[in-house]
C-alpha cells in the first residue's frame, strides 16, 4: 500500500534520515484518509534523530499516523514515550506457535518430528517470527524430514539426552560424572555458555514444578518431559532448586567476563553437587538447638 510506509530504524537511524522523513510527512495520502509511517526497531535511532523526530510528534500533521515498534522500550527517550499511546503485546503461546509450524511443514510436504517443532516453538520465546525463521533455515536445507538432531545442530544446543544426563548427575551429587558430561558436551562442539543457559532454563522449569505449577507453566521443557520435571521438583524442593539456580546465574555472569570460562562452569557444577549437605542442615540445626536446651537446663 502506497499510503503505508515501513522504515527500518536500525539502518535509518541518523538525523539525516529523520529530516527526510519530516519533509515527506507533508505529502498527503494517495487513497486513504491517513498516511501511516511504521518505524521498526525505533530504539536504534540516535539521540539527535530522536530530537529531530520530537518536533514532528509535538505538532503532527492531521493526515499522518506513526506506529513505532520496539522490543526495548526502555531505550526510547521519555520525551518520545510521553507523546505515544503504548500497546504491549504478549508473547504467543508455544502450543499455538507449534501448531502454526506444523501447518507450514504440511503445506511444504515435509515430515517433522513433533519434538523438533516443539523445540523450535519454545526457542522463539513467544515470537512467531523467530520460530518461523528457524524453521525456514531447516527447510532451506532441502531434506524431506526434520528431526530433533537437525534442530539441536541448527541451534547449537546440547541434545536432550546429554542435558538430562548432566542434570541427573547434579541431582545425584555425582561431581565426577557431572564434569564428565560437561567435557563430553564440549567435545561435541556445544558452547559452554549455551549449555549453562540450557541448565538455567531446565532448572527454571523444575523450580516452577517445585512451587506447584502445572505443565502449562513450563516454558522451556517439552511436554513429553513434564512428568520428569514434576518428579525432580518434588524430590528437590523449592529451597534446593533456588540454590541451584542462583549458582548457575552467578556462573553465567562470571563466564561472560572470565578468560577461564570452563573453569567457572566446572566450579559451579561441583558446588551444586555439594548441595547435598543442605539436606542434613535441618537435622543439624535441631541437634544444636537440643544441645543448647540441655545446656541451659544443666546451668
Amino acid at each position: 500500500d502506497v499510503d503505508v510506509l515501513e522504515i527500518d530504524g536500525a539502518s535509518n537511524r541518523g538525523i539525516d534520515e529523520i529530516r527526510q522523513l519530516r519533509q515527506n510527512v507533508a505529502i498527503r495520502a494517495s487513497r486513504a484518509r491517513f498516511k501511516i509511517y511504521v518505524i521498526d526497531e525505533i530504539h536504534m535511532l540516535t539521540k539527535d534523530a530522536f530530537n529531530a523526530l520530537l518536533k514532528t510528534l509535538e505538532e503532527p500533521p492531521q493526515h499522518v499516523k506513526f506506529i513505532f515498534a520496539t522490543t526495548e522500550p526502555s531505550k526510547i527517550p521519555l520525551t518520545i514515550l510521553s507523546r505515544c499511546q503504548r500497546f504491549d503485546f504478549a508473547g504467543i503461546d508455544a502450543g499455538q506457535i507449534g501448531a502454526r509450524l506444523q501447518q507450514i511443514v504440511e503445506a511444504e510436504g515435509i515430515m517433522a518430528a513433533p519434538e523438533a517443532l516443539d523445540i523450535l516453538a519454545r526457542r522463539g520465546a513467544g515470537s512467531m517470527r523467530d520460530s518461523q525463521s528457524l524453521l525456514e533455515q531447516l527447510l532451506a536445507v532441502g531434506r524431506g524430514t526434520i528431526t530433533v538432531d537437525d534442530v539441536t545442530a541448527l541451534l547449537g544446543i546440547a541434545p536432550a539426552e546429554r542435558l538430562h544426563a548432566l542434570v541427573q548427575s547434579l541431582v545425584e551429587h555425582r561431581a565426577a560424572a557431572a564434569l564428565e558430561q560437561l567435557d563430553a558436551a564440549l567435545t561435541e562442539g556445544i558452547d559452554t555458555g549455551v549449555l549453562v543457559d540450557q541448565l538455567l532454563d531446565f532448572f527454571r522449569d523444575i523450580l516452577a514444578a517445585a512451587a506447584g505449577c502445572g505443565p502449562q507453566q513450563l516454558l522451556y521443557t517439552a511436554r513429553a518431559q513434564a512428568d520428569e520435571v514434576a518428579r525432580l521438583g518434588r524430590e528437590l524442593g523449592v529451597d534446593k532448586v533456588l540454590a541451584i539456580v542462583q549458582i548457575l546465574q552467578q556462573a553465567s555472569s562470571r563466564f561472560r567476563i572470565s578468560r577461564h570460562g570452563r573453569t567457572v562452569v566446572e566450579v559451579a557444577l561441583v558446588r551444586i553437587c555439594g548441595l547435598d549437605q543442605l539436606d542434613q542442615l535441618p537435622d543439624l540445626i535441631a541437634e544444636l538447638r537440643a544441645g543448647a536446651g540441655q545446656a541451659a537446663q544443666s546451668g
